[in-house]
């Protein structure tokens, strides 16, 4: 499925009240997937009346990563693993008072390199979360995760944007 489309998806998801709790986005963080991230959480917190405007101060702050709502989580450096210290950081973070009184949100880019205590402690976060968040999991290797992580989410496949060739 294109960006556009999921975030259609998405957008549908969110009139009708039913954005589910977490998503397994499959494609490049860095690509398909982390920039659909970016353009659904600009949906949630985008300020106008088209949404996403991605001109106002939240759709500025969610494209920056700065948006106090949303957590962004990747791999430490050295051991190129999601710890589980980066896990209880996103429970503490997720379980408290919105800054801006709506929704709450983490995306974790790699989410395949969790470790078995993170994904284990995840698990939790998953199981019982709290009204008005969304966790959103990056992979492109998702049969990494576990099955029951998985089963716990909505699915996406990113493909990206169709290619256009140049007109003559």
């Amino acid at each position: 499925m294109t960006i556009n489309e999921a975030v259609e998806n998405f957008r549908r998801s969110v009139e009708a009240g039913r954005v589910a709790h977490g998503y397994v986005v499959v494609g490049p963080p860095r690509g398909a997937a982390g920039a659909f991230a970016e353009r659904a959480l600009q949906l949630l917190f985008c300020e106008t009346e088209k949404k996403p405007c991605g001109e106002c101060r939240p759709c500025r702050t969610v494209r920056s990563h700065a948006h106090p709502d949303i957590l962004w989580i990747e791999p430490e450096k050295k051991s190129r693993a999601i710890s589980i210290e980066q896990v209880r950081d996103l429970q503490k973070f997720i379980y408290q008072t919105s800054f801006a009184g709506s929704w709450k949100a983490c995306v974790m880019l790699a989410a395949d390199r969790m470790g078995a205590p993170a994904a284990n402690a995840f698990l939790k976060t998953l199981e019982e979360p709290p009204a008005r968040s969304v966790l959103f999991l990056l992979t492109d290797s998702p049969q990494s995760l576990l099955p029951t992580i998985v089963s716990r989410c909505q699915r996406l496949v990113m493909s990206g944007e169709p290619l256009r060739l140049p007109e003559e």
